[in-house]
């Protein structure tokens, strides 16, 4: 299981590497959801990331500037990967959400979450693309895998 999580791992990774050059090319001429909304996909993992692993997590909304985004990208897709090298899938993790209200997961269930999250606000990002006449680069699981199989 932790390897098909990798896999997963690496394939959000390029997927959101993907969309990096149009959002940051076309950042002037892209509705400003376009930019709240990957922000907000990559905070979330970095949230989530410092929940496992016992890290200060940071703001689910906070902005950051677009030339900073593959930082982002790379730094969060690391922790992502020392959690699946070091931490046991089965593992329950006792965490507050940004309400203060306590709850427990698997490692597996976040880890789950953190990939359907990131996929549903891609989705948005690549809709709002579109009706703004930017087509960025397919970004489908399958396509990914015809390139690296």
């Amino acid at each position: 299981m932790t390897s098909f999580f990798k896999e997963i791992f690496h394939f959000h990774h390029q997927a959101n590497h993907a969309l990096i050059e149009p959002l940051t090319t076309h950042e002037a001429s892209l509705p400003q959801t376009c930019q709240g909304l990957f922000c907000h996909l990559l905070n979330a993992q970095q949230i989530w990331n410092a929940r496992i692993l016992g890290e200060e997590p940071g703001e689910v909304f906070s902005l950051f500037a677009p030339e900073s985004y593959y930082h982002h990208n790379e730094a969060h897709h690391l922790n992502t990967l020392r959690i699946l090298d070091n931490i046991p899938l089965d593992m329950v993790i006792h965490y507050q959400n940004t309400q203060g209200k306590s709850f427990k997961n698997s490692v597996r269930d976040i880890l789950f979450h953190i990939n359907n999250h990131s996929t549903h606000h891609r989705a948005q990002i690549v809709m709002k693309m579109r009706e703004s006449g930017i087509i960025p680069q397919p970004s489908d699981y399958i396509i990914y895998r015809r390139q690296t199989i």
